[in-house]
């Protein structure tokens, strides 16, 4: 079900805070002090942090909240000017409320720890949005691409999201023309769930009538980095790219020109992060229809060349292989400074956190574990392919129990023995079934 308006009342303080700082509120009164930029925010952050203080404690009345001539900090008379902007928050809070919309800041639990674990500090101080939050925290296959597709090209891009939506594998994109919007519609007319990132007019998307339904089931959800009625720009649409590939767990390039445009320089910001700090994002890219020059150069940065039975492989083979990768320091709540890497518990085992990543994952792999039993599954080996495949025995057991319930396996008792028996065992899956695109 889908997250209702937050009331005015229920906005977090530390989020409160955090808009004063760095939100332009355009509409609800001009202001000759310029917002907080995300380097800057970083910078108050990280000194809140030193201080051990949350950014709800700038809003105590008769308390002054920075010292004179603090190092590194925005000027003092700033930040005081920003924080005195109480009647235009509340003006804005409520403009949003009556749209339907929700607002979070960085400081708050349900910030998606997924921007945290791979932006770091880079994650938006701010994330406004409509619909289901919690959908922000369930990875999927982030699809991009560009504005000007042929026939073709949005005929392959519309197959990805439906083959994915009959797969559980949500839809991460954009809300442009092009690959994007063809990928996020073709999704929900499968049934399936996506999560669009706008660089524009949050306020516009979040009400138009094709939006509701989708919204109202839960299904849809649309997040902006940036405020709700803010315009398009050309660095707003590069800047929500990282948070289009940071939401999923690995993505496909559909459509791009070499050397130019938004879905190149994303592209090959992403496979830069990726170096830098791995494991990353996966990034496949269709050779088909693309420039061979550019899928080359991509391919050289570390891309994967899009191959269907490859393609599904990896995407399976990657939600099991979660817990062997290196962990990646978190986000302070507070202050998004790194902290410590903590050990991988066995609740960082893959679907073995919350409810809704045990049901997507269930979804995901599912389908190629009992291909990969053959025909029959022993439950004295139970163990032993939990470990192989990095489960947890009881996680392993309760798949099983639930693919009985559903009709994917028979369990039946065999020479003194209790075995799980695949129905029919056929070739191997693959994303799209059958041959599909050549790309």
């Amino acid at each position: 079900m889908a997250s209702a308006p937050l009331p005015l009342e229920s906005v977090h303080p530390d989020t409160q805070a955090v808009l004063l700082l760095c939100a332009s509120f355009a509409r609800a009164g001009q202001s000759d002090v310029k917002p907080l930029t995300l380097r800057e925010y970083n910078t108050v952050a990280s000194w809140l942090g030193r201080h051990n203080r949350r950014p709800a404690s700038l809003l105590h009345s008769g308390e002054e909240p920075f010292p004179d001539g603090e190092p590194g900090l925005p000027a003092v008379d700033r930040l005081r000017t920003l924080l005195d902007r109480g009647f235009q928050l509340a003006a804005a809070l409520e403009g949003w409320q009556r749209l339907g919309l929700w607002v979070i800041s960085r400081g708050e639990d349900r910030y998606p720890e997924r921007l945290r674990r791979h932006l770091r500090s880079s994650s938006p101080p701010l994330l406004y949005g409509a619909g289901d939050l919690a959908r922000l925290n369930l990875g999927g296959l982030a699809v991009v691409g560009s504005r000007n597709i042929d026939a073709e090209g949005r005929s392959f891009t519309q197959r990805v999201a439906a083959r994915c939506a009959e797969q559980g594998v949500p839809i991460v994109s954009g809300g442009a023309g092009g690959v994007d919007r063809a990928a996020v519609e073709a999704a929900l007319e499968a049934g399936g769930g996506a999560v669009a990132v706008l660089a524009e007019r949050l306020d516009r998307a979040a009400t138009a009538r094709e939006s509701r339904e989708p919204l109202r089931d839960g299904r849809l959800t649309l997040l902006a980095p940036y405020e709700p009625d803010s315009g398009f720009t050309i660095g707003k649409a590069m800047g929500r790219n990282k948070d289009i590939y940071a939401l999923a767990d690995y993505a496909l390039v559909v459509r791009f020109k070499t050397g130019e445009g938004g879905t190149w320089t994303g592209a090959t910001e992403q496979l830069g992060r990726n170096k830098s700090a791995p494991p990353g994002v996966s990034v496949f890219v269709r050779a088909a229809h693309n420039p061979e020059n550019g899928v080359a150069e991509l391919r050289s940065r570390g891309a994967v060349l899009f191959q269907e039975e490859e393609f599904w492989r990896c995407l399976i083979s990657e939600i099991l292989a979660l817990p062997t990768k290196p962990p990646v320091p978190s986000i302070d709540p507070t202050c998004a400074q790194p902290v410590s890497e903590t050990e991988t518990s066995e609740a960082a085992l893959p679907c073995a956190s919350t409810a809704a990543d045990t049901e997507t994952c269930y979804h995901r792999c599912v389908p190629l574990l009992l291909q990969s039993f053959q025909e029959e599954i022993n439950t004295k080996q139970l163990p032993e392919i939990a470990k192989k495949l990095q489960l947890l025995p009881k996680q392993l057991e309760d798949w099983l129990k639930r693919a009985v319930e559903e009709g994917k396996l028979t369990k039946k008792k065999k020479k003194g023995r209790i075995v799980y028996v695949v129905p029919s065992a056929g070739a191997e899956p693959t994303l799209f079934g059958g041959d599909g695109d050549a790309a």
